[in-house]
């Protein structure tokens, strides 16, 4: 099976799995926006960026490190499998025991002295225990990833997403802000049940065994690959939380809850390269191993079809953000609508960047990521210093859209430096995208009338450029994954 259609059928099975995940986490945001309010969804935020902190250093890190090492491992050398994830396991345990217990000892230091709300301290209380939980679950989708059982993962997704919607609304509903962590606690322990005993069936059928031993090569090799995001994710996680909690501080936490709910719009527009990040990661590092000189196509076409794809969905919801927020969320929260307009332009810019971050990933250059994450914490914590107070909450949005903004061309230069893009594959996609991206603000701004008939026309024109030029291998390549993915299916 070619390289290609691996990853289309990966992305497919995961797509699959993010479309029913985003529906049912869209749910679960509307029960707790309309149930808490836009005072209680900015606590809740800033709470899950300060969870997310810690998480980084628990989960996010090593996890991409097993993931790439699996499936190179699996590709050559399957007999050190069994060391390499004792190994892992073990510095999971540690680091994730560790920094549990530092998060519980400085709830209290962090919501009383930093935002003066003592229940902030009670939420980081309940949930560090999810932080040990969930670095194992963590620990073992990454290894399931690195093995390319991405059906699994994708039927594992969905049947977390809808057990945390039900549970959310039933704590919600009785407890108010402290039953979504309840909540999410309970979702993490399901979660981890449900994990161990298919990993094992995994690992078993390949005659892996992860043993109670610790060897030092195979810590340095994860040490080598991880530090560099370790140390990144120590830098560019605070510097985001800064922006919410200068928000917090200078303006109140309505406009942190308003923020709450462009955002979440805005991590909507991921699902593309989310999907096709999860078979794409463990797919570099076996093409790094068997091809030498056609990955640089393979990507760009890879870029390509994600840009054509996210374009005419990010340029609609543009056009209709006002009524979607209404739709959704509600009347009360229609002051997010400025802001989740410019976040929905960043998060087509940083998709983009999502997936060319992956190819450097999969290649092992953790160092560059480590960069433009200083890059981007700077950019970002500078931005918001002087943005934020003087526009609020569409200031903090105005901060993410340089951040994503002066980024996309950073990515892009690293990634011809380093062949893993050809840049002329991009110049029409890109260029059709700020075309019609620049004249969906015009038409919501400067057209009342007849705007949904305007509106529909410019999709249908758009479409028909992204027709015009996709390459004719491209519609053949995909007309054939298409074919195989339906075979697949029966």
């Amino acid at each position: 099976m070619s390289y290609f259609k691996k990853i289309i059928i990966g992305t497919v099975h995961s797509f699959s799995s993010i479309i029913v995940v985003r529906i049912l986490t869209i749910l679960t945001s509307v029960i707790v926006a309309r149930f808490l309010g836009p005072a209680s969804l900015g606590i809740l935020s800033i709470f899950q960026n300060i969870h997310g902190i810690f998480g980084t250093l628990t989960q996010t890190t090593i996890s991409t490190g097993t993931t790439k090492f699996v499936a190179e491992y699996k590709a050559k050398n399957k007999d050190k499998l069994s060391d390499f994830l004792s190994t892992i396991l073990i510095s999971v345990l540690f680091m994730s025991v560790s920094i549990s217990i530092i998060y519980f000892l400085m709830s209290d230091y962090i919501a009383n002295n930093i935002y003066g709300e003592p229940l902030i301290a009670l939420l980081i209380k309940l949930s560090s225990i999810t932080l040990l939980v969930g670095s194992l679950t963590s620990f073992q989708n990454s290894i399931l990833q690195g093995m390319q059982k991405i059906k699994k993962i994708a039927i594992i997704g969905a049947v977390n997403s809808t057990f945390t919607l039900i549970l959310t609304y039933f704590f919600v509903l009785k407890m108010s802000i402290v039953g979504v962590i309840i909540a999410s606690i309970i979702c993490a322990l399901v979660m981890f049940f449900i994990y161990t005993p298919i990993l094992y069936k995994e690992l078993r059928s390949d005659t892996i065994h992860i043993k109670k031993y610790f060897h030092i090569e195979y810590f340095k090799q994860i040490l080598n690959y991880s530090f560099p995001l370790f140390i990144g994710g120590l830098i560019l996680r605070p510097a985001r939380l800064y922006g919410q909690t200068a928000l917090a501080l200078s303006q109140s936490f309505v406009e942190v809850g308003y923020f709450r709910i462009a955002f979440g719009l805005y991590s909507m527009f991921s699902y593309l390269p989310a999907a096709i990040s999860i078979p794409l990661l463990p797919l570099i590092s076996e093409i790094n191993i068997n091809e030498d000189n056609k990955h640089t196509r393979i990507y760009s076409q890879i870029l390509r079809i994600v840009i054509i794809s996210i374009l005419p969905v990010c340029v609609l919801s543009i056009l209709f953000s006002k009524q979607i927020i209404i739709f959704i969320y509600g009347k009360e929260y229609i002051e997010a609508t400025v802001v989740t307009q410019v976040l929905l332009l960043s998060a087509f810019l940083g998709s983009i960047s999502s997936v060319i971050e992956n190819l450097f990933l999969g290649s092992g250059n953790t160092w560059q990521i480590f960069y433009i994450n200083v890059y981007m914490a700077i950019t970002f914590v500078v931005s918001s210093y002087f943005l934020v107070p003087m526009y609020g909450v569409t200031g903090l949005g105005f901060a993410w859209f340089l951040v994503d903004l002066t980024l996309l061309p950073i990515f892009i230069y690293f990634a011809q430096k380093n062949s893993y893009l050809d840049v002329h594959y991009l110049y029409s996609p890109l260029a059709l995208s700020f075309m019609f991206l620049g004249l969906a603000f015009a038409i919501d701004t400067y057209i009342s009338n007849n705007k949904l008939m305007i509106s529909f026309f410019c999709i249908c024109v758009l479409i028909l450029f992204e027709f015009i030029i996709t390459t004719n291998d491209e519609k053949k390549m995909l007309h054939r994954a298409f074919i195989s993915v339906m075979r697949k299916i029966k």
